[in-house]
C-alpha cells in the first residue's frame, strides 16, 4: 500500500481531518501516522489489512457548500459594534449632560 492510498483512504472514511480518527481505528499512536505518512516507517501488511477492512466503511459525506447570498443581500456591509463602547460612550453623554446620541444641537 502506498501513502497515497492510505491518505486517499483515509479522507474518504474520516473527512478532512482524518489523520487522528483513522490512527484510533488502527489502534495506532498519531505519530506512528505520521511516520507512515512522511516514509520514515513503511505500512506493515497488518495495518494494510486494516485499511483495507476500513474501506468497507461508508465514506464520509462532503461538508455542505455554503450557500451564496441572495441578489439583494449581496452588497450589505456587517458592522460589529462592541458593548463596552456603546456603553462608554453613553457614561461621557452623560457626564458631559447630553443624552447619547445628541450632538448638542
Amino acid at each position: 500500500m502506498t501513502r497515497e492510498e492510505l491518505c486517499a483512504i483515509g479522507r474518504a472514511k474520516f473527512g478532512y481531518f482524518w489523520k487522528a480518527p483513522m490512527s484510533r481505528a488502527l489502534d495506532i499512536s498519531e505519530r506512528h501516522m505520521r511516520r507512515l505518512l512522511s516514509g520514515e516507517r513503511l505500512i506493515s501488511e497488518g495495518i494494510a489489512a486494516d485499511i483495507h477492512e476500513l474501506k468497507k466503511l461508508p465514506d464520509k459525506p462532503e461538508p455542505p457548500q455554503p450557500v451564496p447570498k441572495p441578489p439583494h443581500l449581496r452588497n450589505i456591509e456587517v458592522i460589529v459594534i462592541n458593548r463596552s463602547d456603546i456603553l462608554r460612550e453613553a457614561d461621557r453623554a452623560l457626564e458631559i449632560g447630553n443624552s447619547p446620541g445628541d450632538d448638542g444641537a
